[in-house]
């Protein structure tokens, strides 16, 4: 770990000394949240009583 954050650092501070401008940034898949659902926008099959339970549930958090 330290190894890598001394990389990093290095590469900061080269890019720095170069007057780069630069924005570092991690932003994760959504697909990696935890309870996010993903499910695609024809592969959920319902009836009309399945469709309106899951509305209900999802309107209540």
């Amino acid at each position: 770990m330290r190894l890598l954050f001394y990389g990093f650092t290095s590469l900061l501070n080269s890019l720095n000394a170069q007057d780069a401008n630069c924005i570092v940034a991690n932003i994760p898949l959504p697909t990696g949240f935890p309870f996010f659902p993903f499910i695609g926008y024809n592969d959920l099959v319902l009836t009309s009583a399945e469709a309106d339970t899951l509305n209900i549930l999802c309107a209540n958090g």
